[in-house]
């Protein structure tokens, strides 16, 4: 399985994951290629509340032909549980985006990855609502081969898996510049997992979600290494005890951020983000 993929030399690009550390606190990543590696550590999720089995790949399209667009696909889980996957889309035909949804729902109101040429592979992490059948489906806005893996079962009661919903969408306006704040606002005191997109960015850059008080720069959610970019990432936030969440880009970039749900307050212990590893530094 993979959590993050790059598709050409000296890239940038970050992916969420969610990783179970032995008893001595050590877990480990695997780069296929020589590459340098950022680690942030964004919360704990209690023990009880997710089953952390092995990674199973649950699709995989390549052996056929692609997912068309403004088609549905299928994937299998376990009946009304809601799960952590990963989802990758390669071999695009143009632009598009992919959603993870339920397979009666409506597509288009959200994104969960978002690939922006020809020929690119992309990954991302999505918390996917299996239905009473087990199903989930993947939609595609244009063709492209999808490869999911499985990282885990979310607890019944950890989860408020609520339906996807726009909490910032700035495209309508001028774009934020460099080193600017928007504001998100969600539960108070609640931990929310959303989806973020930059898109239509000025330069490379990082995008940052993080407490609107706390200093900004420490660690990143989202990575862009281009201008006219469109990049998609994930990222748990702790909305203050007014609702509010900020999201911080480096560099000037539109800003897209969607809720996937919420967990709940024995689920997760939503610490401050903090930079557990960086191969950059000798």
């Amino acid at each position: 399985s993979s959590n993050v993929n790059a598709d050409a030399a000296n890239q940038t690009r970050s992916g969420l994951a969610l990783v179970a550390f032995e008893d001595a606190g050590a877990a480990c990543l695997y780069a296929q290629g020589t590459t340098h590696l950022v680690a942030d550590l964004q919360s704990y999720v209690s023990a009880n509340a997710v089953d952390d089995v092995a990674d199973v790949r649950l699709l995989d399209t390549r052996s056929g032909a692609r997912p068309a667009a403004g088609s549905l696909t299928v994937i299998s889980g376990r009946p009304s549980s809601s799960a952590v996957v990963s989802i990758v889309a390669t071999e695009p035909a143009r632009a598009l985006y992919v959603q993870a949804l339920s397979c009666d729902g409506r597509p288009g109101a959200t994104s969960n990855l978002n690939l922006d040429a020809v020929g690119q592979t992309r990954s991302g992490l999505a918390v996917v609502r299996f239905d009473a059948a087990g199903r989930a489906c993947l939609y595609v806005s244009a063709p492209t081969h999808l490869v999911v893996d499985l990282q885990g079962y979310l607890a019944a009661g950890a989860f408020d898996d609520v339906a996807d919903t726009r909490l910032l969408d700035t495209r309508s306006g001028a774009r934020p510049g460099d080193g600017a704040v928007r504001e998100i606002v969600g539960r108070p005191n609640g931990s929310g997992f959303v989806s973020v997109d930059a898109t239509e960015t000025s330069t490379s850059l990082f995008v940052q979600v993080l407490p609107c008080a706390a200093v900004t720069g420490a660690t990143s959610n989202v990575n862009a290494d281009r201008a006219g970019a469109t990049v998609a990432g994930a990222a748990i936030v702790r909305f203050d005890e007014r609702g509010r969440a900020c999201v911080f880009t480096n560099r000037a970039s539109h800003l897209v951020v969607d809720l996937q749900g919420w967990f709940a307050p024995t689920a997760l212990d939503d610490i401050a983000d903090e930079r557990i590893l960086d191969t950059r530094t000798p």
